[in-house]
Formats: structure tokens, sequence, C-alpha cells
């Protein structure tokens, strides 16, 4: 029961998928980064001690806004558009960018840390380059939990892959925890 309640959490899905992402890199052959993009729904399996109940279907619509939100958010990093970005942040994940700069102080203004941070973001260290690199990345393995989604943002070169946690506010889905975010 309580192993079930853990990996509810978006943070085991993406421990979840991070597994599986790991094991089907180390056999199989043929591997193709290109059939990533699907939902990530199919062939996956189980790991021990966990239900076997199917994963949630994640519908057209919402995988398509959650890709839109997250390319948008990494090409206006790229394109130190700092505003654009953090209106993609919730409140959670301007904390988290915010938390990035060396300068941060604690502030009421959120948004403006926030912008302050996004403007230096494109240098953050991520996988092996940093987030200019994920100007246009692969999004993969889009998987919604429980009003939020758990995706992989891919980058073949140089190679980059980063788990990223949305959560839906109103009728818009927002980055949590962005990627380059340790």
């Amino acid at each position: 029961m309580v192993i079930d309640v853990a990996l509810r959490t978006a943070s085991g899905q993406i421990a979840l998928v991070a597994a599986g992402l790991a094991l089907a890199g180390c056999g199989g052959g043929g591997g193709n980064a290109g059939n990533a993009q699907n939902s990530g729904t199919s062939g996956r399996t189980n790991a021990p001690g966990t239900s076997s109940a199917a994963p949630s279907r994640v519908r057209r619509s919402d995988r398509v806004e959650i890709e839109a939100v997250i390319r948008t958010y990494t090409a206006a990093i790229a394109g130190k558009r700092a505003a654009t970005a953090c209106r993609l942040l919730s409140t959670t994940g301007q904390r988290f960018l915010s938390e990035t700069d060396s300068s941060y102080r604690a502030s009421t203004d959120s948004f403006r840390t926030c912008e302050r941070a996004a403007r230096k973001a494109a240098a953050l260290k991520v996988g092996q380059g940093t987030m200019r690199d994920l100007e246009h990345p692969t999004v993969a393995n889009v998987n919604i939990v429980r009003g939020g989604a758990t995706a992989f943002v891919l980058n073949a070169s140089p190679p980059i892959q980063d788990g990223v946690e949305l959560v839906k506010q109103g009728n818009q889905w927002k980055l949590s925890r962005p990627p380059g975010i340790p």
C-alpha cells in the first residue's frame, strides 16, 4: 500500500520511467530515439512490488499541450525570453528556477526573481550540455498522474536526458520542475 502511494507521485513516476529507459538501453538492440515520441504507455513492465494496473492513457490534447509547454519553455530559455519562460512555470517551478541563480534571495516578487534567473538559465548544466542545447528537444514518455504530468526532455547531441514535472492550473499546463533543475 505504501509503495503504491509513493509510486503514484510524480517523482515516483519519473523514477519508474528512468529505470525503464535505462533497462531499454541495456539490450534488445535496434533502439530508435524516434520511437520515444509516443506517450510511453506501451511496452512497460512493472517494477517488483508495484501494481499491474495499466498506466493512465494520455489524452492527445493533453500530450500536445504538455509538449508545447516544454518546447516553448526550452526555446524561451535558449532565446533569453525570461518573461515567457516564467509564465510557463508554476509558483513552485519559478522558485526552483530562481534558486539556480547564485544571487537568489527569497522575495515576495517570485516572478521578478524568476525572470532574473531565467536570463542566466541558458548556461545551466543539464546532461552533457546546457539548457541552450535544449532549444529544440524531443519530448518523450508523457504520463499524466492525478492532475500532474511527467515527461522526459531529450537531446541527441550533446546527449541530454532530463525529467520534468508539470501541474495543471485551471486549463493550462505549467512546469513545476523544469529541465535543468538539479
